[in-house]
């Protein structure tokens, strides 16, 4: 209970630090920092619901580089198909 005030009390005191973090001490104190110390835990505001909105889209990137290599000569001719089906026409006989 006491590190949600803690939390919420430094979120309403505006520091000019820039790449502050949050730090909690082992006695549960929250204090603010350019780094914490061995023994205290940096907080993630985002456990707390604290959350920016999303921020408008970056730029278009620049093309990738071409990829690895240059195509290849053609490979050589195959060898040819079989030869089609030759067209035959029925003949009916008549039985006697």
């Amino acid at each position: 209970m006491q590190v949600h005030l803690c939390v919420a009390l430094l979120l309403g005191i505006p520091f000019t630090a820039s790449g502050a973090v949050l730090c909690q001490k082992r006695s549960g104190t929250v204090v603010v920092r350019a780094t914490c110390k061995k023994k205290a835990v940096p907080l993630d505001l985002a456990q707390f619901g604290a959350v920016g909105s999303a921020g408008a889209p970056g730029p278009k990137g620049d093309p990738g580089p071409p990829g690895v290599g240059s195509p290849g000569m053609p490979g050589p001719k195959g060898d040819p198909g079989l030869a089609g089906a030759t067209r035959h026409r029925a003949v009916a006989h008549a039985t006697p």
